[in-house]
């Protein structure tokens, strides 16, 4: 399954098919009835402040790319799944993630009920451009370590003091899960229009039993190009990493797509929120996979893994802790793209 999907990352980066296009051109790309586009430039420091009006977070992240990009577009189908770093920052503010949530339903709730629950908040999300993407969680606050020291302090003799209003999530800890939407009213940045078919499409979530067929993920499924783009880096002041990256990759029968963000707390815990896309072509639809995983230091080191020195320092040390974090959320939904 999913471990299948690592090793095959792991021998295309041996073999150095990752990284072979120039650091900041748009690639271009098709296959079948998609056009993918995907930029993988250098990080973004001097136009951040350009952000600060439409993304409310106390501050970027220190390495930012917000350059980069990853669309998958159907132009047949008037449809388009798109990657962007800044969206995935917008979801670390708390309101946008209040905003946006899908509440989960009872276990009873039957798949049609929900199905139009999920549809009715589709048509919400619409009306202020958040189309078809609800997020699946609120991740769960985190206190730095050394918090403990401060909150039971008395500021009241300090002059000047000043309580600052927390709106975002300090760790980056995003439930971003990429952006669908119709084509003709979000065009794929870095690509001129792309001519639509007159006749009207539809867009719709909704819940699923089916799941991701890893097993044709697999080293005998040959895959004709890849790549893995960053989002954004923060070494939280010297407390741990967090971190977002996207991969893909396009076989002749599909296309998958991971999204994650990663959240390292030294001595404290390990988060992993993923999001996987499978399209097998031919088909109307996506499959997508939401994962939240986490677990204590304590709980991995029962759980079999080490957190060393060594493993801090690999690039990969993401793939290398996953199987071992406890699964606390799996959600699986089907985005269906229909002409009329």
């Amino acid at each position: 399954g999913i471990n299948a999907e690592y090793m095959g990352i792991q021998k295309m980066k041996k073999k150095g098919t990752i990284g072979l296009m120039g650091k900041s051109d748009p690639v271009i790309q098709t296959a079948k009835d998609w056009i993918v586009c995907y930029v993988k430039g250098d990080m973004t420091n001097k136009d951040v402040h350009l952000l600060s009006d439409t993304v409310k977070v106390h501050r970027f992240p220190d390495i930012f790319f917000g350059n980069n990009q990853i669309s998958f577009a159907n132009p047949k189908r008037d449809f388009v799944f798109n990657v962007f770093p800044v969206e995935a920052v917008q979801l670390c503010n708390f309101s946008v993630r209040e905003r946006q949530l899908l509440q989960e339903p009872a276990a009873t709730t039957p798949l049609e009920e929900e199905a139009k629950r999920i549809l009715e908040l589709n048509k919400k999300l619409e009306a202020t451009k958040e189309v078809f993407n609800p997020t699946n969680l609120i991740p769960p606050a985190i206190l730095a370590k050394e918090s403990d020291v401060w909150k039971d302090k008395d500021y009241e003799g300090i002059k000047d003091f000043q309580k600052i209003e927390i709106y975002s999530d300090w760790t980056f800890s995003t439930p971003y899960k990429g952006t669908s939407s119709y084509l003709s009213k979000k065009p794929i940045k870095n690509l001129p229009p792309l001519a639509i078919p007159p006749e009207k499409s539809s867009i719709i979530v909704i819940p699923t039993t089916d799941a991701i067929p890893f097993h044709k993920l697999g080293t005998d499924n040959p895959v004709l190009f890849f790549e893995e783009i960053p989002l954004f880096e923060d070494d939280l002041d010297d407390l741990g990493l967090a971190q977002s990256f996207a991969r893909f990759r396009v076989m002749n029968d599909s296309f998958y797509i991971l999204i994650r963000n990663y959240l390292r707390l030294d001595e404290m815990l390990v988060r992993i929120m993923d999001t996987r896309i499978y399209h097998a072509f031919g088909t109307d639809y996506l499959l997508r996979e939401f994962q939240y995983k986490e677990s204590k230091y304590t709980e991995l080191e029962k759980a079999g893994f080490k957190p060393t020195s060594e493993w801090v320092l690999n690039a990969a040390q993401s793939d290398a802790v996953f199987p071992s974090l406890g699964l606390k959320l799996k959600v699986l939904d089907k985005i269906i793209f229909q002409t009329l």
